[in-house]
């Protein structure tokens, strides 16, 4: 006997599939507006009626079949199925097969990014279409006067824009992390516009709700591969995601001044500073010289949190403003 759940399965194979694909293509190619959107659920919804309708569900499913699922509650149940499908999924998974894998465990990090390349060639590469670059994200942020917020893979699938990273204790983040790309061809040089900035706090303070990820693990891709990375820049609005929207951790200025000012204020060695860098995320080697990796991890520290000079120099002011953010998470 054919069961009700393999009748609703057929439905959404059939049907459900191949109209979410049609639309992904549309919106992808023609960037439907919210309009357009409501015309192609509108579309989907009166297929779906017509397909429900001619399935007989009285002699498919059982005899009260109709009484337990009657058509037009069939009907409403396709719809809101194919409503949260189609608001989940912007990309489509058969196309990022080569560029994604299941995610076992918890997400722990929301690492950003920005993408050195324009609107349609950061979509074309990131969604799996270009042969010649094995990488893939959560999400893409463009730089059009209205930024789109484009879902390319899904949360609960592993996206490789990490690369070759570490961060507290953890290697390969693409695992463990959401990653966000931004268009911007050059972070360091190119401010970030403010209706990007909107688009960044609102999605990146979702994510970190939703995933209770802690303020020190938004990080750059710089702090997670710090000796080849530089995004997403010194112009990236770290300061203003923590005080606006609550995302991620920043120091306290006043604070840092404060510390500066300090007569306590100790002379690190660099094993000292090794250490606080490997304690706030880093990995470093316990060297106790200033050798090439710790540069990297300092520059890159210095891009995320003291911007305004990033080479890479254990100054007075780079290890206050370390020893303020470890005071002020605790670790």
């Amino acid at each position: 006997m054919v069961t009700f759940m393999s009748v609703f399965n057929r439905l959404a194979s059939i049907r459900l599939r191949s109209i979410l694909r049609t639309i992904y293509i549309m919106s992808n190619q023609y960037k439907l507006s919210i309009y357009g959107h409501l015309m192609a659920l509108l579309a989907l919804y009166n297929d779906y009626a017509r397909f429900v309708s001619d399935l007989r569900w009285k002699s498919m499913v059982c005899p009260s079949a109709s009484q337990i699922y009657p058509v037009d509650t069939m009907r409403k149940l396709c719809f809101l199925t194919a409503l949260a499908l189609l608001t989940g999924c912007a990309s489509d998974p058969d196309n990022l097969g080569w560029v994604t894998r299941p995610r076992k465990g918890e997400v722990l990090q929301l690492v950003m990014h920005y993408t050195a390349a324009g609107n349609e060639s950061s979509l074309k590469i990131l969604s799996g279409k270009d042969p010649t670059a094995r990488v893939s994200v959560h999400y893409l942020i463009t730089d059009e006067p209205e930024p789109r917020i484009i879902p390319i893979v899904p949360e609960d699938t592993v996206a490789f824009h990490a690369g070759v990273s570490h961060w507290r204790g953890l290697n390969d983040l693409n695992e463990t992390s959401i990653g966000i790309e931004v268009v911007n061809l050059n972070g360091n040089l190119h401010p970030y516009s403010e209706a990007q900035f909107a688009a960044i706090a609102s999605l990146a303070s979702d994510i970190v709700r939703r995933h209770k990820i802690l303020p020190q693990n938004v990080v750059a891709h710089s702090d997670i591969a710090p000796s080849r990375k530089l995004d997403p820049g010194i112009l990236f609005p770290w300061r203003r995601l923590e005080r606006e929207a609550g995302v991620g951790c920043y120091p306290n200025p006043s604070d840092v001044a404060e510390k500066l000012r300090s007569p306590s204020l100790p002379a690190l060695t660099t094993l000292d500073i090794q250490r606080a860098l490997s304690r706030w995320g880093y990995q470093v080697p316990m060297t106790g010289k200033l050798d090439d990796t710790t540069r990297h991890a300092l520059s890159a520290f210095q891009r995320h949190y003291r911007p305004s000079n990033v080479d890479g120099q254990p100054d007075r002011e780079t290890v206050a403003t370390l020893l303020v953010l470890l005071e002020q998470t605790g670790l």
